[in-house]
């Protein structure tokens, strides 16, 4: 397979649990372009291996610039994490305005996720009824609790909504059903099982998105669930999404993003949230390997980011009798779980937050503006 990458925050980052987060980063711009800084991958079946439903991400697009730059760091695990954030003007590569945001978010300990994690076994009707456990332990109530029937004799899609202040939405998804073979804990419920941890920590901060967390179901039948949801939305429904995050495919090793099937404004936040924790973010594409929930979105034109782990080395764990849970680095799957916080949080407050216009360079002299 042939491949190119390029390094973005490749350190391992391992911190005591008594520090206190307090992270700054900053990106920047020269003549319009960005500095490269993500590593850009390519993971493809090969020729007589079948096609399906991914879990995964692809791009070889070039064009992705990530422009972040780690001023400090000092973080705390398991409690409340602030982080400081600059990130480059969202609209366009050209804009070389920055934006500015302080986030704070707090996390669940690694103890929650490895038990909620460790509770894949059953049918997808068990899972969900798991999830649906989780998600009113979590503090998802009733009335914000529901289940969307897709098809009789299958499990609903489940939903919980988080009101912010606006309705303008941010639609965090994974789904919870898996083929027979194997156990299905890589493909997916390392992402599923996250859902009611995240709602947790958004929870837990003022916000004005309102957050509708969902566990499809039916992805590895064509994303059933996922097409489904989004097509019963009606077309102002659908117009108040900002964004769809999708998780699928986790715990494999390093958090990755399907680059060329993500939104790039979506993909820059996450790298400057990354850079921030020093936690490792890599591009991998594998739109050849197959799809996943968030396309059943891109086709409405949503923005859409998918988040998975997935290499040429671990694409043989797919729907085959190796997806075990000691196929998950339980190291590597804590680290994504709080990027994905941290990432959320940080969406809600850089979405709406206004442009700093950058300084005037050394020696130059603003035009007179005239009486």
């Amino acid at each position: 397979m042939a491949s190119e990458q390029y390094s973005v925050a490749s350190t391992r980052y391992s911190v005591p649990s008594s520090k206190v987060c307090q992270l700054s980063i900053v990106t920047f711009t020269t003549e319009s372009k960005f500095y490269k800084s993500v590593i850009l991958s390519e993971v493809r079946r090969e020729p007589n291996e079948v096609e399906g439903p991914l879990q995964g991400m692809d791009s070889t697009d070039d064009n992705f610039f990530f422009p972040t730059r780690m001023i400090s760091s000092a973080s705390r695990m398991q409690k409340t994490n602030r982080v400081s954030i600059w990130v480059a003007a969202l609209a366009a590569l050209s804009l070389t305005a920055s934006l500015y945001a302080q986030i704070r978010f707090q996390t669940v300990t690694q103890e929650v996720i490895d038990t909620r994690l460790h509770g894949f076994a059953g049918t997808d009707f068990e899972r969900e009824a798991r999830l649906k456990t989780m998600f009113a332990q979590s503090g998802c109530k009733s009335e914000n609790l529901s289940e969307e029937i897709v098809k009789t004799k299958q499990p609903p899609n489940l939903v919980c909504v988080l009101r912010g202040n606006t309705d303008q939405v941010i639609v965090v998804g994974a789904h919870f059903d898996h083929v027979t073979a194997g156990d299905g804990v890589v493909d997916n419920w390392t992402g599923a099982s996250l859902l009611p941890s995240l709602f947790d920590s958004v929870s837990r901060e003022p916000r004005r998105h309102t957050y509708v967390f969902i566990s499809f179901m039916g992805e590895e039948q064509r994303m059933l669930g996922s097409e489904y949801y989004v097509s019963h939305l009606s077309e102002v429904e659908r117009s108040h999404i900002r964004a769809m995050i999708n998780m699928d495919t986790l715990g494999l090793g390093t958090t990755e993003v399907w680059v060329s099937h993500s939104d790039e404004r979506l993909v820059r936040v996450l790298d400057a949230v990354s850079q921030a924790l020093k936690i490792p973010l890599r591009g991998m594409n594998v739109e050849k390997v197959g799809t996943t929930d968030s396309e059943s979105f891109a086709h409405y034109k949503i923005p859409r980011i998918t988040l998975h782990s997935l290499t040429q080395q671990t694409l043989p764990i797919l729907h085959s009798s190796k997806d075990r849970l000691d196929k998950i680095r339980m190291g590597d799957y804590y680290e994504s779980y709080r990027l994905i916080a941290a990432y959320l949080i940080a969406l809600d407050t850089l979405f709406d937050a206004k442009p700093t216009p950058p300084a005037p360079d050394a020696g130059t002299t603003e035009p007179n503006p005239g009486p």
